[in-house]
């Protein structure tokens, strides 16, 4: 839809201040537009250009268009949500409670007879141990029902504990919330509003599931953070829901400082503090921001030494003579008396007659200078410290320093738009410092006396700010320490003996350096017996144990680099891995003794860091773990072994210097190598290779490719294609090449968000590079975020820990659109929650969301229970031999089941259902007895949607495949084709379940041959007849399509039940509920009869099936879809065509004794040729033309969609499993065939599938078997 001009659409309160800007540019782009076209000869030069802009104009005015539209459906769908929650019946509140979930619909309506609802009155506390308001109160479960209540400690005042939960929602308990009320409990809730909340005896609850009232009982309502970076993630998802509450903060007020508001502030700045970036990256970060936020002369940090009363300078770009300063001479004192932020408008107040000519003040302050500053408090636990402030410690300070030279300057004053800036850059840097450099406020107040003089040496004066101990002064010149490994005790147990023992570092899948040990087996371990021996647990000893040198030396250890052991047997099979992350989550080297598990290889052969992370965490749960061995870590040299990554070029001096990664190249080493490759042109052998990389992110590079790109890499740098290629060629073990690796990040030209999330792939392990791509992800809009989200979700695994760039990213994107981003990520999230591996992340993200998420969680919860409660009915009618036994069953347990008053379906996250139709419901007779289900909507325009529930099937792969042809018709729409695709939805809810969208108003091609029979005498003549309509006959589904009336079809179900999709509902009570209105009617004649019809709607239903068959033959070929019989194949009344049921893809086709059953590339037939019109017709021109181009539309992508199956290999989808299985999309795109020639080979393909006589012999063979 486009929107010819800003006015015509109202704008959304929320908009306004972010699209300010933008409307006075479009608006200044206008008046030039109308300047130029009053000059006639400027408006013929520039008419070119003036094309690009109005086309750009279009654009921003389509997304802006959007963004109102989808924030006001947004807002309308949060009220919606909460006025029905205020009215929601107990029954809904009690099947959102986790504990219920398993409840029977009897247990469930015990729990609501045995309800009864209390009141408070605002301010009106309840103490949940009984100690204050009714201390004869029995043991009860609790579900607030209206309002909201504070959650806190009873020794917490009670101002600070409403304080406390308006900041803090994990201490603010909403609806659907729960709490229990027991004497044991030193908590207590406050009503913050008119609030409500049932109440059940436990007692109720003991009676009916006795091990869910223990699980009750057990659960703590405070949370308790883990010191780790769970915690660190938790603090940031909290930080973030904070600003998020204050976005009604004010905009950039006049005579601010700011030059943005803080919205804008948090929206641009927010996510670069980034726990992927080490302090120095960190810290200069910020500086910049600042400075150009605040066009700032100065940025600098301090410790506060309260004991001495002096503030420590730690990070500053300026030299002074000392490198501390007195309270008293500067800001220290007032942040002290205000403990907040301040502004000093005359930095001659810090100054007076009394301070000595050698205080470092004078260097600090000028007369010239505007002042602000503000306070890092100490970091403390969620229930000290984010209440109020007024007793935190302060521990450092913030300063800025402005030129009031200028005259805008002077004449401004600070707001609170600058102050809320202060703030908000305080608190994240402090929860930063805190959890990855503890250490940096902690001052010593040794070397800090009075009597240390003015003229001490640089090197005493700064040398304590380090964080980390530096090597001896002879060695700063060159460092070389090593890293040396001893392999304290082994236990292995596996069937299978490994020889030897290979020890490697690597870099993502880069081997940096490998040795090899000898293993040994302890004798009395061994048994005559080969079969016991192979089932016992054996001690393994390593020759040699100890003082295995790691190769590389300490400076030049990658960031992302990890220790593996690989245990391999005499074939060479490796039976057994372990391994660590050098770096910790501080970025300090990990030395010491550690215990890692030693597990098996994984099924699909890829190993993700999240693997590697996981050897140090000791799961119980997880079933790969096949052994342990205690390892030590340990550096050379007999100073500190401490050790932390860094992106400065060469060691501190002093703290003046700092991250050299944000200093461009040498001026004059950067002119000496353009000027070396402008001298010859480049090869067309290396013009060839970077079309290559362009097109396919597998090429694999020599060690000759590799040195040709990281030379040409400034004339690269113009080709955001060609960044990832760049860093797959940087050799990082070289910490010189790493360290201009990080500075050509800044000058590469950025690329889009489609060519960053192929940084995010296992390829790339650098941690800077991943936040990097992650920065360039935040440009994408959510309706494209939906198309990503589940290869996004997928490289979550491809992080090393679980505070990440990347889960800061989807977290924060879910919370600001919980509606259509949440609620997905929350299913992708939970589909894999059962695998060990996954778990403790994927929980804690979800476990996050749900904190954060306001009134949605109530939503989730209740779709939560509807899946666990349609599982049971699945499990409950499989036992059932006969289809009569199994359909009676299933109305009685549906029937049985008790539903909240409105719930979600995981397939339609922004429409609700109230009831399952079960009168319209059946178990199909597949395999695994799916159920196919109508549900009524809430809404009466939302229809009765249906779907098919399956429990029992991996429905990863089928997900996964229509994720990629919604990325194709995206593709292709962007290119201006609409090829009509109906790429339905599907979704795993867990492990082994989903449900699939039925897609209405639609038949398989065979279920349309069959029906034509219907009146035939026996099954077999009906069999028979069908086959050889197969075989002979084309005018079949033409005739179907525009047969004059629809009634005389009939539904051919009874045979044909065990389709992935919908059966024809022809003859069903619900068919005119379902049935297209659009382009269904009836039609006179065939296509080849109706050469001179013009029916509209005739011409609507060809071009359908003419556009959506040249779609998904292109995209089952690209594909590789096996597996395509007739019962596979769909048409619809409106004539689009569409495949089903892809559970096999990528080139795996189907074999009978050894015959390929599939020899044509894709399904087109005859028949299908017949709808259009033969071949001397247009319609079948256009279906060459539309092919051939969305053919080259995908070509031009591929790129993009290697790089979706990719970050898909850690499914653990049986189909693929490594980078080989990809291969298949290399070669079916024809990478290696120019546009023309490709072109060309596709038409000849058209051919070729045309005339494969195999394809309708197939469609026989299946009617006769089925």
């Amino acid at each position: 839809m486009v929107v010819e001009s800003d006015s015509s659409i109202d704008m959304h309160p929320k908009m306004a201040n972010e699209l300010r800007l933008d409307s006075e540019e479009a608006r200044e782009a206008a008046r030039t537009d109308i300047a130029l076209d009053q000059n006639g000869s400027e408006f013929q030069a520039t008419v070119e250009q003036h094309g690009k802009e109005n086309k750009w104009k279009l654009a921003f005015r389509q997304l802006m268009f959007m963004k109102r539209m989808n924030m006001q459906f947004n807002d309308r769908t949060k009220n919606e949500i909460e006025l029905k929650q205020q009215n929601m019946s107990p029954t809904s509140l009690i099947c959102s409670v986790p504990y219920f979930h398993t409840f029977s619909a009897d247990e469930i309506k015990t729990l609501v007879t045995a309800s009864r609802r209390v009141r408070l009155r605002p301010g009106e506390t309840l103490g949940l141990g009984g100690s204050n308001v009714n201390s004869q109160q029995k043991e009860d479960f609790c579900i607030v029902t209206c309002g909201n209540l504070a959650l806190s400690k009873v020794s917490i005042p009670h101002a600070i504990a409403l304080q406390q939960a308006t900041l803090c929602p994990q201490q603010r308990l909403g609806i659907g919330d729960y709490f229990l009320l027991n004497g044991s409990s030193d908590s207590k809730v406050i009503a913050m509003e008119l609030a409500e909340y049932l109440t059940i005896p436990m007692k109720t609850i003991l009676d009916l599931n006795a091990a869910c009232g223990a699980a009750i009982k057990s659960e703590k309502n405070d949370l308790v953070l883990e010191t780790s970076e769970m915690e660190s993630f938790k603090k940031w998802a909290l930080q973030f829901s904070l600003i998020r509450q204050k976005s009604e903060y004010p905009t950039a007020e006049p005579g601010g400082y700011a030059n943005c508001s803080v919205k804008t502030f948090c929206k641009d700045h927010f996510s670069n503090i980034s726990p992927e970036n080490e302090l120095d990256h960190t810290l200069e970060y910020v500086k910049n921001a600042l400075t150009s936020i605040f066009s700032a002369r100065k940025v600098r940090i301090y410790a506060y030494d309260d004991v001495n009363e002096k503030l420590i300078i730690k990070f500053s770009d300026e030299k002074f003579s000392k490198r501390y300063v007195d309270i008293k001479t500067s800001t220290g004192q007032q942040i002290l008396e205000r403990r907040g932020p301040i502004w000093i408008g005359d930095a001659l107040e810090l100054l007076s007659d009394e301070i000595d000519s050698n205080d470092v003040a004078r260097e600090l302050y000028r007369f010239d200078s505007v002042i602000l500053a503000a306070p890092f408090f100490e970091f403390a636990s969620l229930q000290t410290n984010r209440g109020s402030t007024d007793n935190a410690k302060i521990v450092g300070v913030l300063e800025i320093v402005l030129e009031a030279s200028d005259h805008e300057v002077s004449l401004s004053s600070a707001t609170s738009n600058d102050f809320c800036i202060l703030e908000f850059v305080t608190e994240e840097l402090g929860r930063y410092l805190y959890f990855h450099y503890e250490r940096f406020f902690d001052v010593s107040s040794r070397g800090l006396a009075p009597q240390i003089s003015s003229s001490a040496t640089e090197s005493s004066e700064f040398g304590n700010t380090e964080l980390f101990p530096s090597p001896p002064e002879a060695l700063k010149s060159k460092d070389d320490r090593q890293l040396f490994l001893n392999i304290t005790r082994a236990q292995l147990n596996v069937p299978e003996i490994a020889l030897l023992a290979k020890v490697s570092i690597q870099h993502g899948s880069t081997i940096l350096f490998e040795t090899s040990t000898t293993l040994r087996y302890e004798s009395h371990r061994f048994s005559n017996d080969g079969k016991t021996l192979a089932q016992s647990t054996r001690e393994v000893t390593f020759d040699p144990s100890s003082g295995i040198e790691l190769g590389l030396k300490l400076i030049d250890m990658p960031h992302g680099s990890h220790l593996k052991l690989s245990f391999v047997t005499k074939t060479g099979e490796v039976i057994a891995w372990s391994g660590l992350h050098l770096f910790d989550f501080g970025h300090t080297l990990r030395t010491g003794m550690m215990l890692v598990d030693i597990v098996s290889p994984p099924a699909s052969g890829i190993i993700t860091p999240l693997d590697i992370e996981n050897c140090l965490h000791h799961d119980s749960l997880n079933n790969r773990t096949v052994g342990s061995m205690e390892i030590t870590l340990e550096c050379s040299g007999s100073y500190s072994q401490m050790f932390a990554f860094s992106s400065l070029s060469k060691p501190k001096k002093s703290i003046a210097f700092r991250a050299s990664i944000f200093y461009k190249p040498d001026n004059d080493q950067t002119s000496e190598m353009l000027e070396v490759l402008s001298l010859a042109s480049m090869p067309t052998d290396r013009q060839k290779l970077l079309e290559r990389l362009i097109k396919d992110p597998l090429v694999d590079l020599s060690a000759d490719d590799r040195t040709f790109i990281w030379s040409s890499r400034l004339v690269l740098k113009n080709d955001s294609a060609l960044l990832p290629a760049f860093l797959l060629s940087v050799e990082w073990g070289n910490r010189e090449q790493v360290l201009e690796t990080y500075r050509m990040l800044l000058l590469w030209k950025q690329p889009t968000y489609l060519q960053a999330l192929q940084l995010l792939s296992p390829l790339y392990s650098d941690p800077k590079v991943r936040a990097y791509a992650v920065r360039c992800m935040h440009a994408l809009p959510d309706h494209r975020l939906q198309l990503y989200l589940l290869q996004l979700v997928q490289a979550l695994k491809n992080e090393r820990y679980h505070d990440s760039a990347l889960a800061r990213f989807l977290l924060m994107r879910a919370l600001t659109n919980p509606s259509q981003i949440g609620y997905l990520l929350y299913w992708f999230l939970k589909a894999e929650a059962h695998n060990p591996q996954t778990a403790e992340r994927f929980n804690l993200i979800s476990g996050q969301y749900l904190q954060l998420c306001g009134s949605y969680k109530l939503e989730i919860r209740q779709s939560v229970y509807v899946m666990k409660k349609l599982e049971e009915v699945a499990a409950c009618v499989k036992s059932e031999s006969s289809s009569s036994g199994r359909k009676e069953k299933l109305s009685k347990a549906l029937e049985a089941v008790v539903f909240p008053d409105t719930f979600q379906l995981p397939l339609q996250p922004r429409s609700y259902c109230t009831r399952v139709i079960v009168e319209n419901c059946r178990v199909m007779e597949s395999k695994k007895r799916p159920l196919f289900l109508q549900f009524e909507s809430a809404k009466a325009q939302h229809g009765r949607p249906y779907v098919i529930f399956k429990a029992g099937d991996d429905l990863r792969q089928d997900q996964l495949v229509l994720q990629i042809l919604r990325v194709m018709d995206d593709l292709w729409r962007e290119a201006g084709l609409d090829l009509c695709l109906l790429p339905y939805a599907c979704i795993s809810t867990g492990d082994e379940i989903g449900m699939i969208e039925v897609v209405g108003d639609s038949e398989t091609l065979a279920s349309i041959i069959y029906a034509r029979h219907a009146n035939a005498r026996t099954k077999l003549s009906r069999k028979l007849s069908s086959a050889k309509d197969a075989l002979l006959k084309d005018g079949v589904l033409s005739s179907w399509l525009f047969q004059k009336d629809k009634g005389k079809a009939t539904s051919s179900q009874e045979s044909f039940d065990s389709t992935l999709l919908p059966p024809s509902e022809l003859n069903s009570p619900m068919k005119e509920e379902t049935r297209s209105k659009s382009v269904s009617s009836c039609f006179p004649i065939s296509p080849r009869r109706r050469k001179t019809s013009l029916s509209v709607r005739g011409l609507e239903i060809t071009q359908n099936f003419v556009r959506s068959c040249a779609g998904y033959c292109v995209a089952t070929y690209v594909l590789g879809i096996g597996d395509r019989h007739n019962d596979n194949l769909m048409l619809q009344r409106s004539g689009k065509f569409f495949h089903i049921d892809f559970g096999h893809f990528l080139g795996n086709f189907k074999s009978k004794l050894g015959v390929k059953r599939e020899r044509a590339p894709f399904v087109f037939t005859p028949s299908m040729l017949d709808i259009m019109g033969g071949k001397k017709s247009e319609n079948y021109q256009h279906f060459q033309h539309y092919a051939c181009e969305a053919f080259q539309v995908l070509r031009t992508n591929s790129n993009l969609l290697i790089t979706l199956l990719v970050l898909a290999l850690t499914c653990g989808i049986p189909e693929l499993y490594n980078v080989d299985c990809i291969k298949w999309v290399h070669k079916t795109l024809m990478l290696d065939l120019r546009d023309d020639e490709a072109r060309d080979a596709f038409k000849k393909l058209i051919h070729v599938a045309l005339h494969t006589t195999a394809t309708k012999l197939n469609d026989a063979v299946h009617l006769m078997a089925h």
